[in-house]
Formats: structure tokens, C-alpha cells, sequence
């Protein structure tokens, strides 16, 4: 039987099902605000007990790019909606759940920037950048541009 039939039987493996003796089941609080302060986080494993940039992978892990480094857990803002803030565990999935409640969390929210023209202008988000630009390249500078029709526009993937 072919994988894709497998699971169109419901016969297919998921990670959820795989079952280890003496296992954990993580849950992850995630941020209500798109952009905010953090005045306290109170319980869990947060950023004042692990305080560690996650791995860059992908663009972040070439050079010649301003890396901000991406930390597991908020510490004084989030920056998006479902920024990780804090994590708990239990040996029971829907313990694990349920302790999320368990976790406080304070927040002074802010007026989050979603326009991309309005980000080259606002206050950087990343503490010691100059701008919200991460990274710039220009392209087509170098071909010719001898075609009689030349078309511009804005695109944007969703509006606020």
C-alpha cells in the first residue's frame, strides 16, 4: 500500500502518535498582541530562565545579512501575534494544555506597524538596528531597459 493511501485510510503515522516511556508534552504561550511590552511573566519556562537566540537557518544563516537574533522566548516586547512567551510541560497532553492558563502574563500593548512603507519610517523593532530593514537587494539594475512598456505597482499580501 502506498503512503498517500495509508493515510487516506487512516491507517498513516503521525507524530502525535508516537509514544515514548516517561514522555513530555510541551505547550507554548504565545502572545495576544501583534506589538506590545512585556511588563511580566510570571510561571513557566520564559526568557528569564532561558535565554537563548534560536539556531538561523535559511536567509538568516548566510552571511552579509543584519541578523536580529530571533530569541525561543520574548523577553521585554513581542514583535507578532503568537511570539512565544513561555513554555510548560506536563505527562499528559491536555495537562499540558491546561497548565497555559497557569502561566501570567502582563502586557502594555503598542500600536504595532503593519504597513510596509510605514515600517521604513517607524522606530526600529530590534534593538541596535538603524531601520526596519533586515536585508535589501535590488534587481534588474543591470539589464537594459529598452522595452517600450514599463509597469510599476504596489503589492501587498494582505491589508490591515
Amino acid at each position: 500500500m502506498k503512503s498517500e493511501e495509508k493515510f487516506v485510510r487512516g491507517m498513516g503515522q503521525f507524530v502525535d502518535d508516537i509514544k515514548f516511556p516517561n514522555m513530555l508534552y510541551m505547550s507554548v504561550v504565545r502572545s495576544d498582541y501583534a506589538r506590545a511590552r512585556l511588563l511580566r511573566v510570571k510561571g513557566g519556562i520564559n526568557a528569564k530562565t532561558f535565554n537563548h537566540p534560536l539556531a538561523a537557518v535559511g536567509e538568516g544563516a548566510m552571511s552579509g545579512f543584519e541578523r536580529a537574533q530571533h530569541m525561543v522566548f520574548a523577553s521585554e516586547f513581542v514583535n507578532y501575534l503568537g511570539e512565544p512567551i513561555a513554555a510548560v510541560y506536563s505527562d499528559d497532553p491536555y495537562k499540558s494544555e491546561d497548565l497555559i492558563s497557569s502561566v501570567e502574563v502582563d502586557y502594555d500593548p503598542l500600536k504595532p506597524v503593519i504597513d510596509p512603507e510605514k515600517a521604513l519610517t517607524s522606530e526600529p523593532i530590534h534593538s541596535g538596528f538603524k531601520n526596519n530593514i533586515i536585508s535589501e537587494k535590488w534587481l534588474g539594475k543591470d539589464f537594459k531597459n529598452d522595452s517600450p512598456i514599463v509597469l510599476e505597482d504596489s503589492f501587498r499580501n494582505r491589508n490591515g
